[in-house]
């Protein structure tokens, strides 16, 4: 069976072990990345890499100009690699599968990624959203939505009375911004609790502004979680989860939990808050007080809870699990 190489560039972390293993029984795998976590029946090729500023290069990269070794050849739109950017250039369009482009705020660098997506065979997109990147007619593109692997550990009707965060405490989260909202949900509901897990700069400031708002009984900081069944023990009591200013993985692994997300318009996202359906699998609203508004109406409504619980489960499994991300990249590889 001829080989396929994934080309990553920077680190391959837990969160994609899943994945990377599911694809390994279907193909063989050469994966080119500075580290990663351990995987089985992978071959993981360590690229030293040159820094120069925001940009780095990886000269081990460059052999994949043999590039006659692979099936394909799936890179990581990450023009920080110029090593990456290099290879979309060069290896030719039947051998080449790009992942992960989408529009950021750089016209020159957005021009670049049009021009390359008609260099490849496929376009692997993290979100139908992205597809904005795609010249029409020019390029090819398939939807391999960005997610994590979330099996819930405790099912059934569980006694739900918690709000949770989880991820990095820092300032583009927003966490701050809604603990006085937090507070008013407690005048409807006073069985509230909010449970904060994760880390960051932050915490000594949202510490000292609990106490502030009078909630150090009904906030709850736990730190940072990477156990599976203990995420679990948490999701199984939220309402929904809340990020107001950065919606990323944590989308997918929510949703996975048969937990609803809560977030605002134009949150910080790689394109996870296009699974984040209004009044669906959680609230995507434009302003703070109209999320507010939805959260006051879902923490006094048991029915209403239990029904975007089981949607979000649904929508997981319909368009998030592992083998939907899966069969988007075998698709891809037989274009």
């Amino acid at each position: 069976m001829r080989k396929i190489a994934i080309v990553v560039g920077n680190s391959v972390y837990s969160y994609r072990k899943e994945f990377l293993e599911r694809l390994a029984r279907f193909e063989c795998i050469d994966l080119y990345c500075s580290s990663a976590v351990q995987l089985h029946n992978i071959n993981v090729v360590k690229c030293a890499t040159l820094r120069v500023g925001q940009f780095r290069f990886q000269p081990k990269v460059l052999n994949l100009l043999c590039f006659w070794r692979y099936k394909k050849i799936i890179v990581v739109g990450n023009f920080n690699y110029v090593s990456n950017a290099l290879l979309l250039c060069l290896v030719p369009k039947n051998r080449l599968v790009s992942w992960g482009f989408w529009e950021t705020r750089s016209k020159l660098a957005n021009l670049l990624r049009r021009y390359l997506a008609t260099k490849c065979s496929t376009n692997l997109l993290y979100a139908p959203s992205h597809s904005n990147i795609i010249p029409e007619h020019k390029a090819q593109f398939l939807v391999a939505r960005n997610t994590v692997m979330a099996e819930p550990k405790f099912r059934g009707r569980q006694n739900k009375n918690s709000l949770i965060f989880v991820g990095s405490l820092n300032a583009r989260k927003r966490l701050i911004v809604f603990l006085p909202v937090f507070k008013r949900l407690r005048r409807l509901n006073d069985s509230l609790i909010l449970d904060i897990i994760g880390d960051g700069p932050e915490k000594n400031e949202l510490v000292n502004k609990v106490i502030e708002l009078q909630l150090t009984e009904h906030v709850r900081f736990h730190g940072r979680i990477t156990d599976s069944r203990k995420l679990s023990e948490f999701y199984a009591k939220a309402i929904i989860e809340i990020s107001i200013g950065q919606a990323g993985l944590s989308v997918p692994m929510a949703l996975g939990h048969g937990v609803p997300f809560a977030t605002l318009s134009g949150a910080i996202s790689g394109g996870e808050t296009d699974s984040i359906i209004d009044n669906v699998t959680g609230f995507k609203k434009d302003s703070l007080s109209d999320l507010e508004l939805a959260l006051s109406r879902l923490v006094t409504d048991i029915e209403l809870i239990e029904l975007l619980s089981t949607q979000s489960r649904a929508y997981y499994e319909a368009h998030l699990s592992i083998d939907n991300m899966v069969d988007a990249f075998k698709e891809a590889l037989c274009q």
